[in-house]
């Protein structure tokens, strides 16, 4: 049986043949025959992370740190800011905000109008915004 090779030859591209037994040949082609099916199952399995980002994933790099930093400081002036509302405005802001709590049924519960609640967290809204500017 003869097996051709290019990377026996001096100059690229071109072949070099070796005559092998035929069992020798077989077991030779066999390998090459599954190299070649891993190459290809290999390349399957990637994906680019442009795909990973449109399924939903995220992949943070070294570039995001500028983002983070940003993002950090902006909770550390929010948490700031919401220390500063009276005692009463945190909880209203945590009731509404954290635990996702109705202000119809906190209005019920605190025997006033949904319009009050409604009013209470535009003021503590507007208190946090000038913290801000």
């Amino acid at each position: 049986m003869i097996i051709k090779y290019d990377f026996l030859s001096e100059l690229a591209g071109e072949m070099t043949e070796i005559e092998v037994d035929d069992e020798l040949g077989k077991i030779v082609k066999e390998i090459e025959k599954n190299e070649r099916k891993n190459d290809r199952t290999e390349t399957r399995r990637h994906k680019y992370l442009s795909e990973l980002e449109e399924q939903g994933y995220y992949i943070a790099d070294d570039n995001d740190t500028f983002e983070e930093d940003v993002r950090s400081v902006q909770y550390k002036k929010l948490m700031t800011a919401i220390k500063e509302l009276q005692p009463q405005q945190q909880e209203l802001l945590f009731r509404v905000y954290w635990k996702k709590e109705k202000q119809k049924k906190i209005a019920a519960e605190e025997g006033v109008s949904e319009m009050a609640i409604s009013n209470r967290m535009k003021k503590i809204i507007k208190k946090l915004k000038k913290f801000f500017e």
